[in-house]
């Protein structure tokens, strides 16, 4: 009995250690805590099943959810919430270090192709399927709440280099993606394509020079 206890124990740390890297080195923490979680997936076979359960109900709609939740959450981010933020912070939005990819048609394919796999597929692996998603089978159902608000808060400081404002934005749009994952079964389909969705129009916009 003590034996497994341990064992669940030492599991536990390995699906919160991500995290780590993650809040201590916003922005390039992130490809530490996917060594991490790459590790784990590779070595611990429990792990696998709970982070990567992947469509809710069918794949066209799972992509269908995900895309209109993803468009909503834009508009309404875009519209009402992030101008509040910006008021009660006093700034916008930070988004010097994407670069400047106005009227630059290359480096916005390559910053779009970021914001889609790495942004869209890597971190919704790591945040919501892994810590939540995996959490949730070592820590329990009841757990899940608290698992989605310290990944998005998590999720939210590895934007520090958006400033405050963005830290926040991200942080609350992380908690809306944690809330789809949870509504559809925990399964990352609907939320990755929800975060490609938001990705793609925000680095669109970028392009475009409407940001």
């Amino acid at each position: 009995m003590n034996r497994y206890a341990g064992g669940r124990t030492w599991l536990k740390t390995l699906c919160l250690l991500p995290l780590i890297p993650a809040l201590l080195l916003p922005g390039v923490g992130v490809l530490a805590s996917l060594i991490i979680v790459a590790f784990v997936l590779l070595f611990v076979k429990s792990s696998r099943g709970s982070t990567l359960a992947m469509r809710h109900r069918s794949i066209p709609f799972s992509i269908l959810i995900g895309a209109l939740f993803g468009l909503a959450l834009t508009l309404a981010f875009g519209l009402v919430v992030e101008p509040l933020i910006e008021r009660a912070t006093g700034s916008p939005i930070d988004l010097t270090e994407l670069g400047a990819i106005e009227g630059d048609f290359g480096a916005f394919l390559l910053l779009l192709a970021i914001g889609l796999l790495f942004g869209g597929i890597v971190e919704e692996v790591i945040f919501r399927g892994y810590v939540v998603g995996w959490g949730v089978a070592l820590f329990g159902a009841r757990a899940a709440p608290w698992l989605c608000v310290l990944s998005a808060l998590v999720f939210g400081i590895s934007h520090l280099y958006q400033g405050m404002t963005g830290v926040v934005a991200t942080g609350l749009i992380g908690l809306c993606f944690g809330l789809l994952y949870l509504w559809t079964g925990r399964r990352l389909l609907p939320v990755i394509v929800a975060h490609m969705t938001v990705n793609a129009i925000g680095i669109t916009a970028l392009y475009l020079g409407l940001e």
